[in-house]
């Protein structure tokens, strides 16, 4: 079953030395299959872009077996930082705005930076997808789970 988010307002969220700013939102309204997904610039303290995240809103097979809910890209030269990490952490009170018990988050079996973060924001490991070559882990959204 294909679920679809309402359109919530976002502008910037802070955490530790980063910010996370709206960069843009694609509507999926006339995509079949697809969700909508908010894309954030993140920033660090000295107001450099260092990355972007994006968080997709809705559930969808393709999104709990293959994309999960966050996608993430730091760029090279800043890597090592846990800008991902904090990147994540600072859109997790938006995303529980949209009311959602649980993230999926995935990541390519030798992408170890990335399973990395998503363990340290508390996923836990769910299934794997051998013929993606993707780990899937689960992300209870709890209240308090994720406070600093």
């Amino acid at each position: 079953m294909n679920k679809i988010f309402a359109r919530l307002e976002f502008k910037e969220e802070k955490f530790q030395d980063i910010i996370v700013r709206l960069q843009g939102y694609l509507n999926a309204e006339h995509k079949p299959g697809w969700v909508p997904i908010y894309k954030f610039d993140i920033y660090n303290d000295a107001n450099v872009q260092v990355g972007r995240i994006e968080f997709r809103a809705g559930e969808t097979e393709a999104l709990r077996c293959i994309d999960g809910h966050i996608g993430y890209h730091i760029d090279e030269e800043y890597r090592g930082n846990k800008y991902a990490f904090k990147a994540c952490k600072a859109i997790i009170p938006f995303i529980n705005r949209h009311n959602i018990n649980s993230l999926y988050l995935t990541t390519d079996f030798e992408n170890i930076a990335s399973n990395k973060t998503i363990r340290a924001i508390g996923a836990e490991l769910s299934s794997k997808n051998m013929a993606a070559g993707k780990y899937i882990y689960l992300l209870n959204l709890a209240p308090g789970i994720l406070s600093e």
